[in-house]
């Protein structure tokens, strides 16, 4: 019951952070554009979900 408690506390602190902007500036760099060595990656989990479908 605590761990419920905790990740509910948790969670709502999180969303609190998100959506009011309460997020630091410098981490920003860290979400830029993927580049080619993830999109090499990425391909073909694309293409295996497009042929199991």
């Amino acid at each position: 019951m605590v761990g419920m408690i905790l990740g509910a506390v948790y969670s709502l602190r999180l969303y609190n952070r998100v959506v009011s902007g309460n997020l630091k500036p410098y981490f920003l760099h860290k979400f830029d554009d993927p580049n080619g060595r993830e999109v090499s990656k990425f391909i073909p989990f694309l293409f295996g979900w497009v042929t199991l479908r």
